[in-house]
């Protein structure tokens, strides 16, 4: 679940970033592969709220202090120095 919140959270950090739906398919696909997608339903809503509670926690843990240094400008300062 941790990893799947760390997903979610550094998938938010991009500008088109990816959907709690994309993340649960793939987090349950990992646990069960042998089972189709999740419907829509108890297990899913669960699911997120479990995946919702798990990103706030991550976020308290890193005191909501994140920052993304952007390689293309990091590269673009080293190649200007």
């Amino acid at each position: 679940m941790i990893a799947a919140a760390t997903l979610y959270v550094a998938g938010k950090m991009e500008e088109d970033h990816t959907r709690i739906r994309d993340i649960i398919n793939i987090y349950h696909k990992m646990i069960f592969p042998e089972v189709d997608p999740l419907p829509l339903g108890d297990e899913y809503w669960d699911l997120r709220d479990s995946l919702v509670n798990c990103e706030l926690f991550l976020m308290r843990m890193l005191a909501f202090k994140i920052t993304v240094d952007d390689p293309q400008k990091v590269r673009a300062s080293v190649l200007l120095v």
